[in-house]
């Protein structure tokens, strides 16, 4: 008894083992294929995200080098707009008196570039002109620009003026400053009164107005000059002259450019009006000719009609005549085509068959 139980409780021993085994290789591989469910996404998704946070750096780093690089171009364009700056001073300081005058002058043309008005046939730049002094000398001017007006005549624009007072004013504060504002409204009056007394109504071969426009190019210059002294509007247009800055004389010149729009346009009317009037007598002239041919037409067919009648109609026609010299023996290289030669002779044979009231009369 004790054997066979000793035998039994090793033999379930053994078998509890075998389970126990079983069961535990069961569960590794169940709990695997479990953990193998599970992860796959989940490498999936970190291998995604792994990805995603390379390309998101590569894409950083290319668009830090991008901003880099405009940082340096922003930099450079910096520098070269501040010694643009200092140059641009420099020539509005006075220490640079035609450089100054230049620049005026290109920003003058600026503007007339974007009125619509076209250089060389509305307006004239450094246009040069004389004046006949009474002591017999020629003096010779040259207004910057002469803007032409359909009714034969122009306008004379001005733009030499001085702005170192305002650059200075620009520059100073306090009692300093509204010094050098007086000054600026000073060298602007001092410049109504040079341009006055060159009198560009009077130039030979110019045919301005009453008034000469004057030019300053820098908007608020001109805007202060008029707010400090507002008898100066007053002055200028008693000397005949007109103080404009860029968007006055910008309004101005588009109003010009209008004028020569509706110029263009009645000059374009006339035009038609004139080639229409020669048109409609060539009409009339081709109308009368088309008429001519169709009498022509008519007169040629009619003699056709009779040539034609004589060549294959009636008795002894051309046609039935040829024929009988042809049987009678004549050589000849050609024959005449068969439908017309049968169409003759049976009109030959037909009035044969049917005496004429002639014939009749002679029986």
């Amino acid at each position: 008894m004790a054997d066979a139980r000793k035998n039994l409780s090793d033999q379930f021993q053994n078998l509890a083992n075998t389970i126990l085994e079983e069961k535990s290789r069961r569960f590794t591989e169940q709990n695997h294929d479990h953990l193998q469910q599970l992860l796959n996404p989940l490498n999936e998704r970190i291998h995604g995200f792994s990805e995603l946070v390379q390309q998101t750096y590569e894409k950083e780093a290319k668009e830090r080098l991008t901003i880099e690089n405009e940082l340096k171009r922003l930099q450079t364009l910096n520098t070269q707009l501040h010694h643009d700056a200092k140059a641009l001073t420099t020539a509005l300081t006075g220490t640079q008196n035609k450089t100054q005058g230049n620049w005026g002058e290109m920003i003058l043309e600026s503007v007339l570039e974007n009125s619509g008005l076209q250089k060389g046939r509305e307006y004239i730049v450094q246009a040069s002109s004389v004046r006949h002094e009474a002591d017999g000398t020629q003096r010779r001017f040259q207004p910057d620009v002469l803007i032409n007006l359909p009714d034969n005549k122009q306008i004379v624009i001005d733009s030499k003026v001085s702005l170192t007072a305002y650059v200075r004013y620009t520059q100073s504060t306090g009692a300093e400053a509204e010094r050098e504002l007086a000054n600026h409204v000073a060298s602007i009056r001092a410049h109504i009164k040079s341009l006055a007394a060159k009198d560009y109504t009077d130039l030979e071969g110019v045919k301005t107005l009453d008034f000469v426009f004057m030019f300053v190019p820098v908007e608020p210059a001109y805007l202060l000059a008029l707010q400090h002294d507002p008898n100066l509007f007053q002055e200028c247009f008693d000397k005949r002259i007109m103080l404009t800055g860029p968007s006055t004389l910008l309004a101005t010149l588009r109003t010009v450019a209008n004028i020569w729009r509706n110029e263009q346009q009645n000059q374009n009317a006339l035009a038609i009006a004139e080639a229409g009037s020669k048109l409609y007598d060539k009409f009339v002239g081709f109308v009368e000719s088309m008429d001519g041919i169709n009498k022509a037409l008519g007169q040629a067919q009619s003699q056709f009609q009779t040539a034609y009648g004589r060549l294959v109609s009636g008795r002894g026609n051309l046609i039935s005549s040829t024929e009988k010299l042809r049987k009678l023996g004549i050589k000849a290289g050609k024959q005449l085509q068969r439908d017309l030669l049968e169409k003759a002779m049976s009109e030959n044979e037909d009035h044969a068959v049917l005496p004429t009231a002639q014939d009749q009369e002679d029986n």
